[in-house]
């Protein structure tokens, strides 16, 4: 009682006077607006899957593709991933209507199959990277 809250409406009816909020979905569409296309992000991944790794994000989740981990196919993504785990990607894409978020380390690659091979300096220089990155994509 007597709190703010910022919410999303997600159903209102006049007639049955029914109101429906979530608290959650504007936190989602707050964390969405703060991100952006190009833009190396740290985050934690939360789940492996045979198509990828998922990555925390302030409370989002994206993916990185496997098709997007290195531009040479990686035979075991255990290999380079685990739990709780904080790897630095770049966002290449952001579909606020699905609440999805496409990750690349690919891009940050000087040569295919860097990662696989160097994961760690990637890591490291990712900073470096970003405008090569951008450039490649044409985010810029």
């Amino acid at each position: 009682m007597g709190q703010l809250l910022t919410v999303n409406f997600l159903e209102f009816d006049q007639e049955r006077r029914k109101l429906v909020l979530s608290q959650r979905y504007a936190a989602q569409a707050e964390v969405m607006r703060r991100l952006s296309i190009g833009a190396l992000v740290s985050g934690t991944v939360v789940n492996i899957k045979p198509y990828g790794v998922f990555v925390e994000l302030d409370g989002m989740t994206g993916l990185l593709h496997r098709s997007q981990i290195s531009a040479k196919p990686v035979e075991q993504i255990e290999a380079l991933f685990s739990i709780g785990q904080t790897v630095r990607v770049l966002i290449t894409d952001i579909e606020e209507s699905n609440n999805r978020i496409s990750l690349s380390l690919q891009a940050l690659e000087k040569f295919p199959g860097e990662v696989i091979e160097q994961f760690d300096a990637v890591q490291t220089n990712a900073e470096e990277r970003v405008e090569a990155a951008r450039k490649k994509l044409n985010l810029v």
